[in-house]
């Protein structure tokens, strides 16, 4: 069975990188699609939220012994 607390851990990442998102999310549409910046930095999170939360779930399933994924 999988260890909760360094589950816990490991999903504060996710939440500290949706935050960062929502800090974004305000900008008018126009100045959002014309800034690179913004857009790349959207990308990164999303790519690092997203990450952290395949990383959980290949843990899980690992630990748990619960077979290739299909």
């Amino acid at each position: 069975m999988t260890d909760p607390v360094p589950v816990g851990k490991r999903l504060r990442k996710p939440r500290e990188y949706v935050g960062l998102l929502r800090k974004l999310r305000g900008r008018p549409r126009e100045e959002f699609i014309e800034d690179p910046f913004v857009i790349g930095n959207v990308e990164r999170y999303l790519q690092l939220a997203i990450q952290v939360v395949l990383d959980i779930s290949n843990r899980v399933v690992a630990d748990d012994r619960l077979g290739a994924v299909e």
